[in-house]
């Protein structure tokens, strides 16, 4: 089972959450620069099971 992961997008800053491999527990992860979003993302699922993305509305 792959993780969610959740985006709260803003202009200059993106927080980043997600969850445990079960999916039982969501914790923070990181804070990123909008503009280096999509590298962030790149990397990450490179390394980690992501099953789901969540994009929270502003």
């Amino acid at each position: 089972m792959g993780r969610i992961l959740a985006i709260d997008f803003g202009k200059v800053r993106t927080g980043i959450a997600v969850t445990d491999e079960l999916q039982l527990i969501a914790s923070g992860l990181e804070t990123v620069a909008t503009k280096d979003l999509i590298s962030f993302l790149k990397n990450y699922t490179a390394t980690e099971q992501v099953e789901l993305f969540v994009v929270g509305e502003p």
